[in-house]
C-alpha cells in the first residue's frame, strides 16, 4: 500500500482519479491547481517540492484577476475633457457665410472652437438668456481627440436672424459612460454704430487747405476716410480725430466708421474751401466815367455769400453774387472804393474813378454877331468852346481842337436865318446856341455924307485904290517845311524832335494851318484864321494830334489857307512821319508856344517849298485850291 501511496505522489496523482477506461484523455484547469493528461507522469518536484510551485502560480493568476476587476470599470467610467473657445465676443450676423478652412475670424458669424482629449460623440446648441435652445448646430457626432470647430452664422432653427442679445453656445462631449460640457458666451449686434461730428457742418466754408475731422462714436471702432487714409481706433471715451488736404473750391468726402462686430456707418460731408481773395468785378460805373448826376448806383458781382461795401457802405451780396448800392458824389472827381469780404474772411478791395460835372460846357462865337446881316450865300462860323466836347452846327458834327477852337462854313438861305449850334461835353451837359443871321442880296447903302471937294477927292482916291490896288490884287501863299520827315517825340520829354513849318504871304491875309492824315481827316489846327501879315512866318509842330498824343506813323498833308476880302488861296505841303514815340505817347511841347528861330541866327536846313504865288478860283467865301503844287526845293 506504501508503495502504491509514493509512486502516486511522484506521478502527481495526488487526489486525482482514475480515469475510467473509455474516456477522453486531454488537460484540465481549475483554481489553484493543476492537471495533467492522463496516463502522463507527474512534473518532478523541485527543490520546494510541489507544494510551492503550485501556490506561486494561484498568486499570479489571482492578481492578474484583481488588477483587471479594477482597471476594467475606471477605464469605462473615464470622462473626457473639453474646453470651448469664441474667436469674437460679438458679431453681426450674415447667413450664407462658409465656415472657414481653420479655426479664426470670420466676417459675420462666430466659431466656437474646442479640444478632445479622446474620441467622443459631439452636440452643440445656441441657448438664449432664458435658456431656450435657438440653435442646434451638432448632434452626437463623432469626432476623434484633437482640435475641432463649429461655426454659427446667427440664424435661428427657423432660418431667421437672432436678434440683438447675449447668447451661449454649448458643446456636450460624451464618452462611454460619462459626458462633459463647455459654453461661451457670445453677442449678436446688428445696429451700426453710432457717429458725430463734432466740429463740420455739412456746407461748411473753409479758409485753411488742412481739414481736420472730429467725432465721437463707440470706443474701439476704427474710421478711416471711404476713400482711404489712415486707419485709426476711437479711444476710450469714443473720439477720434481724421487729418484731410483740400482743394480750392467744393470738396466731397465720406468717413466710414466700423464696430467691432462689423457693422457700419458712414457720414458725408461738404466743404468749401476759400483760401483766395474774393473775386471784384465792377460794371457800372465804368473807371474813368463822366456824369452829371449826383447819385450814381455802384453795381457789379462777387463771389456768392461775400459782403461789399462801397465807400463803407455795406450791402450782402445776392445768392448770385449780385449787388448794388447808391454813392452821393462830389462836383470833380470821385474815388470808388469797393471792398468784398468772403464768410471766412478773405478781402479784396477795388478802386475807380468817377466824374461828377454838373457845369454845362461854354459856346462863345467870334466870327458873327447876333442879328448880322450878310450879303454872302455862305459865313465861316468859328470861336471857343470847352475842349473835348460834341460840337455840333446846324445838326452836323464840327471838330474841335484841343484848346476848344473850332471853325466851319455855314450856307444860308436868302432872308432870315438861324444858325443852331449845341455842344455836349463828356459828362452829358448840352449848352444850345442860336445865332440869328439874314442874308441881304441887296446892296449896302451909305449914309448921307456932307460932299466937299476934299471928300470928294478922297472918295475917289480910295475907290480908285480898292478898285486897282485892294480889288484886283491877289493873295500869293507859299508853304515849306524843313525836311521831308521827322519822328515826333525821339528825344523824350523836353527833347522832342519837332517840324519848322514857314509860310509866306505876299499881302496881309488871315492864315490857317491844318494837319489832315492820308484818309483827310484832321489830325490838328496849327492855326486857325488867324490876321497875318505880309512876309515869312514860321512855327514848329511836335506831331501832337488835337487830342494830346504823337501822331502814328503814316503820310499826313499840312494844308494852308489864307484868305482876304475879295481872295482866297489855299496850298499843301506833305510830310511823313516815322517811328518815334510809342504810338499812343502823350505830347508835353504842343505846338503853338516855340517862337520861331532868331534874326540873325544859323541858317535853318534845307526847306521844301510848295505852291506859290498860285491863286485860287474865288467863288463867293468858297475857294477852290490851286491847279497845281510846284515842289521848289529851295535852300534856305
Amino acid at each position: 500500500m506504501r508503495n502504491q501511496a509514493d509512486q502516486n505522489t511522484r506521478t502527481g496523482n495526488v487526489g486525482h482519479r482514475s480515469t475510467p477506461r473509455g474516456r477522453t484523455r486531454g488537460w484540465g484547469l481549475r483554481l489553484f491547481g493543476q492537471r495533467t493528461p492522463d496516463g502522463m507522469p507527474s512534473p518532478a518536484p523541485g527543490p520546494l517540492g510541489h507544494f510551492s510551485e503550485t501556490w506561486i502560480s494561484r498568486l499570479l493568476i489571482g492578481g492578474a484577476l484583481l488588477l483587471l476587476a479594477i482597471v476594467f470599470p475606471l477605464q469605462w467610467l473615464r470622462t473626457p475633457t473639453l474646453v470651448v473657445r469664441a474667436n469674437v465676443g460679438t458679431f453681426a450676423p450674415h447667413p450664407g457665410v462658409a465656415a472657414p478652412e481653420a479655426p479664426g475670424a470670420s466676417t459675420g458669424a462666430v466659431t466656437a472652437s474646442y479640444d478632445l482629449s479622446e474620441d467622443a460623440d459631439i452636440s452643440a446648441w445656441v441657448y438664449d438668456a432664458a435658456g431656450a435652445v435657438v440653435k442646434t448646430l451638432l448632434t452626437e457626432k463623432h469626432e476623434s481627440a484633437g482640435p475641432h470647430f463649429i461655426l454659427w452664422d446667427g440664424t435661428t432653427d427657423n432660418g431667421t436672424i437672432a436678434p440683438d442679445a447675449a447668447y451661449r453656445i454649448a458643446v456636450t462631449a460624451k464618452g462611454p459612460a460619462r459626458s462633459t460640457s463647455g459654453n461661451v458666451t457670445v453677442t449678436v449686434d446688428t445696429t451700426p454704430p453710432a457717429v458725430k461730428l463734432v466740429n463740420l457742418a455739412d456746407g461748411e466754408k473753409l479758409k485753411t487747405a488742412d481739414l481736420v475731422v472730429q467725432g465721437l462714436t463707440e470706443p474701439g471702432a476704427t474710421v478711416q476716410f471711404a476713400d482711404g487714409g489712415a486707419l485709426i481706433t476711437a479711444d476710450g471715451g469714443g473720439a477720434f480725430t481724421l487729418h484731410r488736404p483740400l482743394v480750392h473750391g467744393t470738396n466731397t468726402f465720406t468717413v466710414l466708421v466700423r464696430d467691432a462686430s462689423g457693422n457700419e456707418t458712414t457720414v458725408a460731408r461738404t466743404v468749401e474751401l476759400l483760401d483766395r481773395p474774393p473775386a471784384i468785378k465792377i460794371d457800372t460805373p465804368v473807371d474813368g466815367a463822366w456824369t452829371n448826376q449826383k447819385l450814381v448806383t455802384v453795381s457789379g458781382q462777387v463771389d456768392p455769400g461775400s459782403t461789399v461795401s462801397v465807400n463803407n457802405q455795406e450791402t450782402a451780396a445776392g445768392p448770385d453774387g449780385r449787388f448794388h448800392v447808391d454813392v452821393v458824389l462830389d462836383e470833380g472827381a470821385n474815388n470808388l472804393a469797393v471792398e468784398a469780404t468772403d464768410p471766412v474772411g478773405n478781402k479784396a478791395r477795388v478802386e475807380e474813378r468817377v466824374n461828377l460835372d454838373t457845369r454845362p460846357p461854354a459856346i462863345q462865337i467870334d466870327s458873327l454877331a447876333d442879328d448880322a446881316t450878310v450879303h454872302t450865300a455862305q459865313v465861316h462860323l468859328y470861336g471857343l468852346t470847352d475842349p473835348g466836347v460834341k460840337l455840333s452846327v446846324q445838326g452836323r458834327l464840327v471838330v474841335v481842337d484841343q484848346q476848344g477852337h473850332f471853325d466851319t462854313p455855314v450856307d444860308l438861305i436868302v432872308g432870315a436865318n438861324t444858325i443852331h449850334l449845341e455842344a455836349q461835353d463828356q459828362a452829358g451837359n448840352v449848352t444850345a446856341l442860336d445865332r440869328k443871321v439874314r442874308y441881304d442880296l441887296s446892296t449896302s447903302s451909305f449914309p448921307d455924307l456932307p460932299i466937299t471937294g476934299a471928300a470928294t477927292a478922297l472918295a475917289i482916291i480910295v475907290l480908285a485904290w480898292v478898285l486897282f490896288g485892294g480889288w484886283f490884287s491877289s493873295v500869293s501863299l507859299k508853304l515849306a517845311t524843313d525836311r521831308p520827315a521827322f519822328a515826333p517825340g525821339r528825344y523824350g520829354v523836353g527833347q522832342t524832335e519837332r517840324m519848322l513849318i514857314t509860310y509866306s504871304l505876299s499881302k496881309r491875309a488871315r492864315t490857317t494851318l491844318q494837319v489832315v492824315d492820308g484818309s483827310g481827316a484832321l489830325v490838328t489846327t496849327l492855326l486857325r484864321t488867324a490876321p497875318r501879315s505880309a512876309g515869312d512866318h514860321q512855327l514848329l509842330w511836335d506831331g501832337a494830334t488835337a487830342q494830346g498824343t504823337f501822331a502814328p506813323p503814316g503820310k499826313y498833308v499840312i494844308q494852308a489857307q489864307a484868305r482876304t476880302l475879295t481872295s482866297a488861296v489855299s496850298t499843301s505841303a506833305p510830310l511823313t512821319v516815322v517811328g518815334g514815340a510809342a504810338a499812343g505817347s502823350v505830347s508835353v511841347g504842343g505846338y503853338g508856344g516855340y517862337p520861331p528861330p532868331a534874326p540873325g541866327g544859323a541858317a535853318p536846313p534845307a526847306r521844301y517849298t510848295y505852291g506859290y504865288g498860285e491863286r485860287g478860283t474865288t467863288t463867293g467865301e468858297t475857294t477852290t485850291p490851286p491847279e497845281r503844287n510846284i515842289l521848289r526845293g529851295d535852300r534856305g
